[in-house]
Formats: structure tokens, C-alpha cells, sequence
């Protein structure tokens, strides 16, 4: 492996990391809210800006050192944490609708439905819209 190979494996891993902490977040708000102990919740406001944040950070590294061409083994784990990251929205969503069941959340913070499509979400996170041409 090139030096550039290495930043960016490096870099894919550590973006993968991220997405794994936003989904082990999301699922202690889901595992909260399901019990109905929303007192586990205290600081996941905060919990949840850090985590977004080092998403953010990782995605943004991916992006600077990936190379080009992409191999066939990259695709495939470019492909992981994409995969990943629809995990995380679907965790999400299911949150959401948790906190609007129990009107804790004023449905008018919901996001709208253009900010719901997954082409959107996989282009926010530097992916192409459709399943293929990673």
C-alpha cells in the first residue's frame, strides 16, 4: 500500500468508528425510549452534537484523502459504512417517531420530507444518490 492508501484506510476506519458510535448513541435513545426511562436520556443532546460532529470530521477526512481510482476492495467498504449510515437515519427516524408518540417532540421540528430521502442522505454524506457507482 502507498502512503495514500494507508491515510485513507485510515481514515475510512476511523469514519466507520464514528458511524458505529452514532449508532450505539441512537440505540440507547431507542432502548430509553422503548423502556420509558427517559431520565437515562440526560445529556444526550450534548452526547449526540459530539458524535455528529466526529461524524462530520471522519467524513470529511475520507473525502480529502480518498483515491483515485477507487479499487474494488474500497468500494466495498465505502459501501460498509454506507451502509452503516442508513442504519443510523433508520435509528433515527424510529426515534423521532418515539419522541412524537409520547408529545415530547412538537411535530413542527420534525424534518421535513425532501430531508428524509435516502439519495439526499447518501449525498450529504458524499455518496451518489443511487446504489451503484460508488
Amino acid at each position: 500500500m502507498t502512503q495514500s492508501t494507508d491515510t485513507f484506510e485510515s481514515a475510512l476506519e476511523a469514519y466507520r468508528q464514528a458511524c458505529l458510535l452514532v449508532i450505539d448513541l441512537f440505540q440507547a435513545e431507542a432502548d430509553a425510549l422503548a423502556s420509558g426511562s427517559l431520565d437515562q436520556l440526560k445529556g444526550f443532546a450534548e452526547r449526540r452534537k459530539a458524535a455528529l460532529v466526529r461524524l462530520e470530521g471522519a467524513q470529511k477526512a475520507t473525502r480529502e484523502t480518498a483515491p483515485r481510482p477507487i479499487s474494488e476492495t474500497q468500494r466495498t467498504r465505502i459501501q460498509g459504512v454506507a451502509d452503516l449510515i442508513q442504519r443510523a437515519v433508520r435509528l433515527d427516524r424510529q426515534n423521532e417517531q418515539g419522541w412524537l408518540r409520547r408529545q415530547l417532540m412538537p411535530p413542527g421540528m420534525v424534518p421535513n420530507s425532501a430531508t428524509r430521502n435516502p439519495a439526499r442522505i447518501r449525498s450529504i454524506y458524499g455518496f451518489p444518490g443511487g446504489s451503484k457507482g460508488l
